[in-house]
């Protein structure tokens, strides 16, 4: 009886502090039937199911609405929401947990939620979650002939945050763009919580769009508990995006784009005469655009394709 009258103090407690702290306040004001404030339970499932905005999930809820995240440009993080987070009261809480969102029909992660308190967070080194191949994963060669990765296995609730090591519900195919930038901010809420001994709720949405084996990218809520989000609060959508290349999401192929190839390129082709050239060889200006391709293969390579140096390019 004691315990169940303490946990109903706190949360009344709770309560009091965000109907008077700034961040949640400012969340959940407005129209809740607008399609930018979704409720949270609902849309992770939704959008990987392939629903698209305006819809709702058959319980008036409203659909995240992907269709208002802006085409990538040159800043892969957008604020969603004017920052605020789309938790609901009666998901506030300060008693930590995790729960990770089981695989789909494709395989692919679902929203991954938790509520990050210090007696979650590990003490030891993580383990190795190289046993785990996320959906959308693919390797390339290098030049020297080296297998090498393009993707990283991404955590959606990161190991620094609840000590998980190669949980196949909690891991992504990310770019190294958008894992450095998850980063930055799971190291923001895992010092605010060493710092305060507070709680954070977190919830980390990969989105898939209809079918892809790729995530689009993630969807990134934090709020902290004890302070009304004073200490921790935003609501963010990282793009799952490498620059100089582009990706299929469809299956997660990806290759280098024209304009860094012409940056990059060891070589020019000249598929009508097969011959080719050093990028800053005087041919290449007279050569016609239709003909021109740029490449990043070696010379011995190209010769294997039956390509010849021009007689400016020869070693």
């Amino acid at each position: 009886m004691k315990r169940r009258i303490g946990w109903l103090l706190a949360a009344l407690l709770i309560a009091f502090i965000f109907s008077f702290g700034g961040c949640a306040n400012q969340g959940f004001s407005g129209d809740q039937s607008s399609s930018a404030n979704v409720s949270s339970h609902y849309y992770s499932d939704s959008v990987n199911s392939g629903l698209q905005g305006g819809e709702s999930d058959g319980e008036g809820y409203p659909v995240f609405d992907f269709s208002t995240i802006p085409e990538y440009l040159t800043s892969a993080v957008y604020v969603v929401n004017g920052n605020q987070p789309y938790f609901l009261p009666d998901e506030y809480t300060t008693q930590s947990y995790e729960y990770y969102t089981p695989l789909d029909d494709f395989g692919r992660c679902g929203k991954a939620v938790a509520c990050i308190g210090q007696d979650i967070m590990p003490e030891g080194e993580r383990e190795s979650i190289s046993s785990v191949i996320p959906t959308g994963w693919h390797i390339y060669y290098d030049a020297q002939g080296n297998k090498q990765n393009f993707y990283e296995r991404a955590h959606l609730i990161a190991f620094q945050l609840a000590g998980e090591n190669a949980n196949p519900l909690n891991l992504i195919s990310g770019t190294f763009t958008l894992n450095s930038l998850m980063q930055e901010y799971e190291e923001e809420v895992a010092a605010y919580v060493k710092a305060t001994d507070n709680h954070v709720l977190y919830r980390v949405t990969p989105i898939f769009e209809y079918d892809n084996l790729l995530a689009s990218g993630v969807l990134m809520e934090a709020l902290s508990m004890e302070d009304g989000g004073e200490g921790i609060c935003f609501n963010v959508y990282i793009y799952n995006v490498q620059p100089d290349y582009e990706i299929d999401y469809a299956t997660g192929y990806f290759e280098i784009s024209e304009d860094a190839l012409e940056n990059y390129a060891t070589y020019v082709l000249n598929t009508n005469s097969k011959k080719f050239h050093y990028p800053d060889c005087s041919s290449v200006l007279d050569m016609k655009q239709s003909n021109k391709v740029y490449t990043t293969k070696t010379r011995e390579e190209i010769v294997k394709d039956g390509y010849s140096p021009c007689g400016k390019c020869k070693p």
